[in-house]
């Protein structure tokens, strides 16, 4: 289990109202990930700001980790 999995499965257990951020590193694939670790608050820097279009980036990121939080 990663640091992620262990601190989002001891905040449901403790019930927490609490946002669990990754920030960094984050593309379609890490976000994924990050988010079925139990993340539910993102920060991308280079995958926004270096593409050409910083809207589209954005669009995937939020719809891949939506799915991946089974929105």
């Amino acid at each position: 289990m990663t640091k992620r999995e262990q601190l989002s499965e001891a905040v449901r257990r403790l019930a927490l109202d609490i946002c669990l951020q990754v920030d960094g590193g984050l593309h379609e694939e890490t976000i994924v990930r990050a988010a079925k670790a139990g993340a539910n608050t993102f920060v991308a820097g280079s995958s926004v700001f270096n593409a050409p279009d910083p809207e589209a980036p954005i669009e995937l990121l939020r719809t891949a980790a939506a799915a991946a939080h089974g929105h």
